[in-house]
């Protein structure tokens, strides 16, 4: 049982909260008497269990520093100062170790102890360590608070709610830092559509929390005006550049990479304005991409005059539009993986409370948007996320060994329990088909592409491939040719013939240039996620 004893009466008033910890009761008493003489009120326990019961009852915030000796009878001093650092990393902590014990005080210090004292304790050691501990308490919950409060500034969402939206948005967001980086925003206009912002800004400060935060009100209170996109990017640029100086006179040298997508569900159009940010997609239902332009100009802040890129795109029935920000291309570079692969990873994970772990040591923020362009779109099209979903030139059929790696890397990243066999299957399809795709398709030309989509659903616990390339596909009956390669052994277009058997199912477009597999996977090949 813990027991608080006050200061002497005459004292100075209290300043200070200590929990003292050591089961040699002479110990606490004459370390208790010390502290009083600090104008300490103290808090004693005679063990680190029952320590860490008052820690939890009366709350860490309450106390400005922890004593403990080091040898208790079950957990040691050691064992609290981990927990404690658990629950509350800004409590400093001083261990107290018999005299001469340096590894004790090397192990409290590696843990986060922030002294210590040697037995028997003089009441000038007391007073230097116990200044030095509340001193860096109150240093670092001032710096936590801070920090509050720029997430606090940083996470502003200045829209309306995502639920009033006319089409739904799923967003996935692993900041890395504190404040500033990615941020999104969405707004409902007046005539029914909708304007989605996802922007990227340089810095994770508090300058840089203000900024995005000042950004979104900008834009929403000039969008109200029916200020049109490019001179709300304008304004917002000049004010970077030209207005928001140093003490010094000098520009902020701050930057906003920004998209903004705005999407008229009336004419059925998709109107893209970019600054430096990521090109976003349209996927229609059977996995085409479609970029919405190039690679965008450089962001706002840069220069005096804005260069951004406009691309318009018509709306495919049941598709959806993609935007990330430059950290999930970066982190999927480094994972050599596909940045499909990573976003669907996120998406699958989302509710995992884990799911944080594997992206953990990212340098950058990751952030990836998925909004649904038809409002009544059919459930079955809206749980999908895809695997790979890219093109690929001609020439690229000599780097087929490397494009397999990457293949296979990318679809266990996703779905690490996958059985083998079955991924064995379905990789030597895709190897066979893009081999096809780009030897005859494409006649391993720079200037042909053909595309490989991957998708899995959830919900049917499936995996679809698309192979298409700009040939005109063979001039036999396949089904004929397939009933006479298996009775007379011909050697020709085996490859479709393979692919058929592989697979659960096949479907094939523009006689053949076109291929769809299909394949089940098994619910104990997907239960196991490996969380991001």
């Amino acid at each position: 049982m813990s027991i608080t004893t006050e200061p002497k009466a005459n004292s100075s008033p209290q300043t200070t909260r200590v929990l003292v910890v050591d089961d040699d009761e002479i110990s606490k008493e004459m370390l208790s008497h010390h502290l009083h003489q600090h104008h300490c009120m103290v808090v004693v326990a005679g063990s680190a269990e029952e320590a860490m019961v008052t820690l939890q009852t009366e709350g860490t915030e309450s106390f400005d520093c922890l004593i403990s000796d080091y040898y208790m009878p079950g957990k040691t001093g050691l064992d609290l100062l981990l927990w404690s650092k658990e629950i509350d990393a800004t409590l400093a902590f001083i261990m107290i170790t018999g005299a001469g014990e340096k590894q004790l005080v090397a192990d409290s210090l590696r843990c986060g102890a922030t002294d210590y004292l040697e037995k028997p304790i003089r009441r000038k050691d007391i007073g230097e360590a116990l200044q030095r501990a509340v001193t860096e308490t109150r240093e670092q919950r001032r710096l936590a608070k801070n920090d509050t409060e720029t997430i606090a500034i940083g996470s502003l969402h200045l829209g309306p709610s995502i639920k009033s939206l006319p089409a739904r948005i799923e967003v996935c967001h692993r900041p890395c830092h504190g404040a500033g980086g990615d941020f999104f925003n969405s707004f409902r206009l007046p005539d029914g559509n909708m304007l989605v912002l996802a922007a990227d800004v340089s810095g994770h400060d508090l300058r840089a929390a203000f900024v995005s935060a000042y950004f979104q009100g900008i834009v929403r209170g000039m969008i109200a005006k029916n200020t049109p996109i490019p001179e709300v990017f304008s304004y917002f640029n000049q004010l970077l550049v030209e207005e928001w100086c140093t003490e010094e006179g000098k520009p902020m040298t701050i930057s906003l990479s920004v998209c903004a997508v705005l999407i008229d569900f009336h004419s059925r159009k998709i109107q893209v304005y970019n600054n430096g940010f990521p090109i976003p997609f349209q996927i229609t239902p059977t996995g085409q991409s479609l970029p919405a332009g190039t690679d965008a100009e450089y962001p706002l802040g840069w220069f005096s005059e804005t260069a951004h890129q406009h691309t318009e795109q018509e709306i495919i029935k049941d598709s959806h539009f993609y935007m990330w920000t430059d950290g999930l291309e970066d982190f999927a570079c480094r994972e050599v993986i596909s940045p499909w692969a990573l976003a669907a990873k996120l998406f699958l994970d989302r509710a995992h409370p884990t799911s944080k772990n594997l992206i953990s040591d990212a340098s950058d923020d990751i952030m990836v948007l998925r909004i649904e362009l038809t409002p009544d779109s059919s459930a079955t099209t809206r749980d999908d996320v895809f695997i790979l979903n890219e093109r690929l030139s001609g020439e690229r059929l000599g780097d087929i060994d490397e494009l397999h790696a990457f293949w296979h890397r990318s679809i266990t990243f996703v779905l690490p329990s996958i059985n083998e066999n079955l991924l064995a299957n379905l990789l030597l399809c895709v190897r066979e088909g893009m081999i096809n795709a780009l030897k005859y398709g494409c006649r391993g030309s720079s200037s042909q592409t053909a595309s490989l989509m991957v998708a899995y659903s959830p919900v049917s616990r499936g995996l679809r491939v698309v192979i298409s390339d700009p040939g005109k596909g063979h001039n036999f009956d396949f089904e004929a040719h397939l009933e006479l390669a298996n009775e007379a052994l011909v050697p020709e277009h085996r490859g479709l013939g393979m692919m058929k058997e592989l697979a659960d199912g096949m479907c094939l477009r523009r006689n053949g240039a076109e291929v769809e597999l299909t394949f089940a996977l098994n619910s104990c090949e997907v239960s196991t996620m490996k969380s991001l």
